[in-house]
């Protein structure tokens, strides 16, 4: 569920080090046999270690793949407050790499014909609609597996603060999206929303008669064996669990934020590494054929249409709960999540016949505690490249401190303005109306503070896909440098405005 949708900085930096993961994976493949060595495996641990002691990271679970076989499985660090070892059986909360699962429950479906992904989604939810039905009319199945169904991605994430948990809740998150507007022609474009794959929830609700959260259990992780993992809270009652948190002011917290069932599709499956590492097995060489059992039970031909990129798009694009890139003899597909208190990395290559895991229990902090980028280094020391340093994008460490650089220099102005407006420096004359001195004085302020607090509260968090309560619950010190780099602009923006208009009242009756 990436609770930004990744933001944008953090999403080219994450793309251009998959692209040099791509690179790497073709050299080292034609000169060692063996791309994950002991070297390279002892290499990452020392990194491991650095980095979560740098970003004060609580624990992480790490699974390397090849040839079917584990390499590197391990916990680093602690699971939860009391300290518990984080392990490789730990079940970790995914973010958006739940999307895989879900769309694989879909395509299991349709599979046995039980769905046609080719067939509009009023078909299998006759009230269905957007805010014009007309468009929403259009959206098939497929559109919402490939992210092309028109919904926004900040829409997406307006529900992420729903408690409810009753047994209709996909369905009455599904009529909500009768107020949001579709953005492009269903088919048309990408656009990442949370929403496509809350709608494909309530598909499976409907079309099996049974809850998401029994449908991924029995359909996917009893199949597989995978032990460690859950869609039900009560079905992880007896699993070691890990605990989510978030930093505060420098401090790590335990995340304390809650969520109702509508989320749990889209970025709210608990997974361990080890699990992880059979499910991904599913999509390696040898696995290709359908035998019921816990091998090769994805079938050849749904594999493939899975794993598609739409026509569209020419090297890389969205599959389905994939993202697939295209290199020259083969492809690297992956996926990230992000949730509260919790961020995921998930790659593998079939043609390698390599694939890996790293889940964290904390999400980055913007500007700060990129976790993200240590998850992206392990994957870069496997494959021979330099690890991807920890340290933010410049972009958001600009944009993060000129929230507290900037109320200093307001206030900085407004001392310098009373100054002024004691001595009737600051008056602005009415008899003649001098417009140079209303302009510079008057109006360009006022465009300028309002303008800051409208960027800072409206054009950012749009920017980002975010609500600002969601903000506030998942980055509390971005969220106080906002708060108070806004009221401090709207607050002497008024105050100015008002102080001048008190001049120009005096201004007037005195020449009356």
């Amino acid at each position: 569920m990436d609770i930004f949708a990744f933001t944008k900085a953090r999403l080219k930096q994450t793309v251009k080090h998959l692209g040099i993961l791509g690179v790497t994976l073709v050299a080292t493949s034609l000169n060692a046999a063996s791309l994950i060595t002991e070297k390279k495996i002892q290499q990452t641990e020392r990194y491991i270690q650095q980095a979560m002691e740098e970003l004060k990271l609580p624990g992480l679970a790490v699974g390397l793949i090849e040839n079917g076989q584990p390499r590197l499985l391990k916990g680093y660090g602690v699971r939860n407050s009391q300290g518990d070892p984080m392990t490789p059986q730990t079940s970790v909360e995914l973010g958006s790499t739940s999307k895989s699962f879900t769309a694989l429950a879909i395509m299991q479906l349709a599979q046995q014909n039980q769905i046609n992904i080719d067939a509009p989604v009023i078909d299998y939810i006759p009230w269905f609609k957007a805010n014009n039905k007309s468009q929403s009319d259009k959206i098939l199945i497929r559109h919402l597996l490939n992210h092309r169904s028109g919904f926004s991605n900040l829409d997406g994430n307006r529900n992420l603060l729903l408690l409810d948990n009753s047994a209709d809740a996909n369905k009455q998150a599904v009529a909500d999206f009768a107020q949001y507007q579709l953005i492009f022609e269903p088919g048309e474009t990408y656009h990442y929303s949370n929403i496509n794959y809350q709608i494909l929830a309530y598909i499976l609700e409907v079309v099996t008669g049974k809850s998401y959260e029994s449908v991924i259990e029995e359909n996917l992780f009893k199949p597989l064996s995978m032990a460690n993992s859950f869609a039900a809270e009560s079905s992880g009652q007896h699993l070691a669990i890990a605990e989510g948190f978030q930093f505060q002011f420098g401090e790590v917290i335990p995340s304390k934020v809650e969520q109702g069932r509508a989320t749990i599709a889209q970025g709210r499956l608990k997974v361990s590494a080890e699990d992880m590492l059979k499910y991904l097995n599913e999509f390696m060489p040898g696995n290709n054929e359908f035998v019921p059992g816990n091998q090769g039970f994805i079938h050849s031909s749904t594999k493939q249409e899975i794993l598609k990129i739409p026509e569209q798009d020419a090297r890389r694009g969205y599959g389905m709960g994939w993202i697939i890139s295209h290199k020259a003899d083969h492809r690297i597909i992956y996926h990230f999540g992000r949730s509260f208190g919790f961020e995921t990395v998930v790659m593998f290559s079939p043609e390698l016949n390599v694939g890996m895991v790293a889940l964290a229990n904390a999400h980055s902090g913007f500007a700060r505690h990129n976790v993200g980028a240590l998850l992206i280094g392990i994957g870069n020391i496997m494959l021979g490249e330099k690890p991807a340093k920890v340290a933010s994008p410049l972009v958001e460490k600009i944009l993060f401190y000129s929230l507290f650089v900037i109320p200093g220099l307001i206030l900085m102005f407004a001392i310098n303005f009373w100054r002024n407006y004691r001595t009737g420096q600051q008056f602005i004359r009415l008899h003649p109306l001098n417009i140079i001195e209303v302009l510079t004085r008057l109006a360009l302020p006022t465009v300028m503070l309002l303008g800051l607090a409208y960027l800072i509260l409206v054009f950012l968090p749009k920017q980002y896909a975010v609500t600002l309560d969601v903000v506030a619950l998942s980055e509390p010190t971005l969220y106080f440098g906002m708060i108070l780099c806004a009221s401090i602009a709207l607050g002497w923006c008024l105050l100015r405005s008002l102080l001048i208009g008190v001049q120009l009242n005096r201004s007037s009756i005195l020449h009356q």
